[in-house]
């Protein structure tokens, strides 16, 4: 289980149909992970997105666990459908 925290950044790749994958691991040095979209080019209908969480966020995985990657190898794990910028998920 990971839990991130209200307030906290957290960096997003949100596929075409709007499922919501959340960075777990990262090979981008931590105080350029905010201007990481500069440097990415996701797959076609993908797109990355930071943001800061409104509410606390809980991933719990149950041993099947989906995962994305980008072209820099940075690790994302499913969240849940993708919510407007600047809102909360439950």
């Amino acid at each position: 289980m990971n839990v991130y925290l209200a307030g906290e950044s957290v960096y997003e790749l949100v596929s075409p149909e709007g499922d919501a994958f959340v960075m777990q691991s990262s090979n981008t040095p931590p105080g350029e992970l905010a201007a990481l979209g500069d440097r990415l080019t996701p797959a076609k209908g993908w797109q990355f997105r930071p943001c800061a969480l409104d509410e606390e966020l809980t991933l719990t995985m149950d041993g099947k666990v989906k995962v994305a990657t980008d072209d820099l190898r940075n690790i994302y794990n499913l969240a849940a459908k993708a919510r407007e910028p600047g809102k909360s998920r439950r």
